[in-house]
């Protein structure tokens, strides 16, 4: 199969200020692909021409997500993955398992319930209770985290930009490819001598084409 992949899309161009959630809409409207991915802070919804299967991020709107979740409003097209999901796509012999966890982490947030994320801002970061509900997913072919896995060098200036919960469940579930955002950073880790961990860049940058069948990664220059 043929993936597409998007990082975070957040709001404007640089140059020229064009909206990036419609040159997004723009772009899904011409892939040809089997699956489209994306790892949160869409921050704009929209309509789209194709299915996009994606998690929220920290400044994604939580209450926009439920609203689709229930079927309520007119957007097509766009469909969360609930925390710990396992979605499976399949394309003549071949299958792929997928699954995410929604959010970004907060060490202030992490140990609380999750009913106890009462603002709305607090509703785009996970808690403790979220990793427990993924640890059980094995087998799976890809993993969306809208962060990355402490240690593993991703780093900005000197600091390690990942986390630690992130670190835990990747030892824990060990998928064939984990996708992450957040960071607005390309790079790829192999961990454990099997496990490819790849952080995106955001989607003004580029976005990615992976055939599930050879591993290989295209990264395409958004504009």
């Amino acid at each position: 199969m043929i993936i597409a992949l998007f990082g975070d899309i957040h709001g404007f161009f640089e140059h020229g200020r064009s909206s990036a959630i419609q040159v997004f809409h723009e772009v899904v409207g011409s892939l040809e692909v089997d699956i489209i991915l994306q790892v949160g802070d869409m921050c704009y919804y929209t309509s789209h021409a194709q299915p996009i299967h994606w998690i929220y991020g920290n400044n994604d709107s939580v209450a926009v997500i439920q609203k689709i979740e229930r079927g309520e409003g007119s957007l097509n097209n766009l469909i969360p993955i609930k925390t710990g999901e396992i979605l499976t796509f399949q394309k003549g012999s071949e299958m792929i398992r997928l699954s995410g966890l929604n959010g970004a982490y907060d060490p202030f947030l992490y140990p609380l319930l999750k009913d106890q994320l009462t603002e709305e801002w607090q509703k785009g970061y996970f808690v403790k209770e979220d990793l427990e509900a993924c640890r059980g997913l094995k087998g799976l072919d890809i993993f969306l985290a809208h962060g990355c896995p402490w240690g593993l060098g991703f780093e900005w200036r000197g600091q390690d930009m990942g986390d630690k919960p992130l670190r835990w469940l990747l030892d824990e579930i060990e998928p064939q490819f984990m996708f992450c955002g957040h960071t607005h950073l390309y790079k790829e880790i192999i961990y454990n001598h099997e496990v490819r961990v790849i952080s995106l860049a955001e989607f003004k940058q580029e976005y990615y084409l992976l055939d599930t069948l050879t591993g290989e990664l295209t990264r395409i220059p958004t504009m």
